[in-house]
């Protein structure tokens, strides 16, 4: 791929114009008039389908590896059976072989088709945003926390350049919290079936139902809650079973063991690298990023446990935070997770939050994904490590917000001697 791209230069351009006027919105918030959630809604959408019609790519392997399971559809085989990875259950797949479809029948790419849904989850998001903030702030807040949302950089990168489909899970959970906690009829069975659809594209949604379960007082609304939530991703593997026999296995294995490679995230990053340029401590990494998945796990179960009696948003940011200061691998995608959560809790860590995935995110991009710019400028030795270590400019907010939200809900040691 050439170093100077028009469309790149242009999407650059794009996504560094919303990160600004992102900037201007949170330091300037109390001058800037705001437009109401219809035009928020209308903005949202243009941030997110221009800069994909302008590139008709996204991430360059996982737009490959999307293409070939959608494709794979139409040929009539399980794409849990072939070598492509897939580690999803099966929803997203239909999605990957209508956009094949499009592509070859309407037009433009499949990137363009792809991220489409993403980008209406997206836009539906800011809506969603709205209605939550207007129950929990002011409406001046609300309009403002949409906007906020509807030009996020971070959230932009990931569905409308990346191509990957968090929006949609990411929108079902905030849903599933939305139902729980201002419906007041059958708000277990609802907000579990929710949340099972939003299992059903991206398994990482599971983390807000122990924390609803712990809400639950009765153990008829916890039985309920469980089939609510299994009911959804327990038909559409039957469907899938039946379409394509014998995919049950490698479906749940795959889904089950789904995850980013280590060595690019955090403190795995930091080590890795350290290996790389020295050639000593490579055991140490292997232990480091074992105990690490474990570790994070379990220390995830103890915030939830430890913030049952918090409000739903609280302890799901904590936990979250949790998990991303812990664990040694992290898709550049996952980043989105906090935006929303953050935005409706109000934390102020969520300025410095954004602006170090945002530079984590152009680097990983314009080094790597979109283009291989950093590999045609310097041996790939170099360019992976710069990859790797530009981690620390959104791990050492993850780190302190995290160190923040632990001290302001008592789980902090120190905390009682301060």
């Amino acid at each position: 791929m050439q170093l100077i791209d028009i469309r790149l230069t242009m999407a650059f351009v794009w996504i560094v114009g919303c990160a600004l006027f992102t900037v201007q919105l949170w330091y300037r918030q109390g001058s800037i008039q705001l437009p109401t959630i219809g035009w928020a809604m209308f903005a949202a959408f243009v941030a997110r389908i221009l800069p994909s019609a302008l590139l008709p790519l996204g991430a360059g392997y996982e737009m490959y590896v999307f293409e070939q399971a959608g494709e794979m559809v139409f040929r009539g085989e399980s794409v849990y059976l072939s070598n492509i990875a897939h580690p999803y259950l099966p929803l997203q797949i239909y999605v990957f072989a209508i956009s094949a479809w499009l592509a070859d029948v309407v037009g433009m790419s499949f990137p363009f088709w792809a991220k489409l849904p993403s980008i209406i989850a997206d836009t539906l998001m800011t809506f969603v945003i709205f209605l939550s903030a207007s129950r929990l702030r002011t409406p001046s807040d609300a309009i403002l926390v949409s906007w906020l949302y509807a030009f996020n950089p971070v959230v932009i990168l990931v569905s409308a350049y990346q191509g990957q489909f968090d929006a949609i899970p990411l929108l079902l959970m905030v849903c599933a919290w939305y139902i729980f906690e201002f419906s007041h009829k059958q708000r277990e069975i609802a907000s579990s079936f929710v949340l099972g659809f939003g299992v059903l594209f991206k398994t990482y949604p599971a983390i807000l139902f122990p924390i609803l379960l712990l809400r639950m007082k009765r153990t008829a609304q916890w039985a309920l809650a469980i089939l609510a939530l299994a009911i959804v991703p327990a038909i559409a593997i039957l469907i899938f079973e039946l379409l394509f026999p014998n995919s049950i296995q490698p479906m749940v294995r795959r889904a089950l063991r789904a995850g980013p490679i280590p060595g690019w995230w955090g403190y795995s990053a930091v080590i890795n690298a350290w290996v790389q340029l020295t050639g000593v401590g490579k055991p140490f990494y292997e232990i480091a990023v074992l105990v690490g998945r474990y570790l994070a796990l379990i220390a995830a179960l103890g915030v939830i446990w430890k913030t049952r009696r918090s409000p739903v948003l609280i302890s799901l940011q904590l936990t979250i935070l949790t998990l991303f200061t812990l664990i040694p691998n992290l898709g550049l995608q996952s980043l989105t997770w906090l935006i929303p959560i953050g935005l409706l809790t109000g934390a102020s860590e969520l300025k410095l939050y954004t602006f170090g995935a945002f530079i984590h995110m152009i680097v990983s991009y314009w080094g790597l994904h979109l283009t291989d710019g950093l590999y045609l400028l310097m041996p790939a030795f170099y360019a992976d490590l710069i990859i790797q270590l530009s981690s620390l400019a959104v791990r050492v907010p993850v780190i302190w917000w995290w160190w923040r939200e632990l001290r302001h809900q008592g789980l902090f040691p120190m905390h009682r001697h301060l």
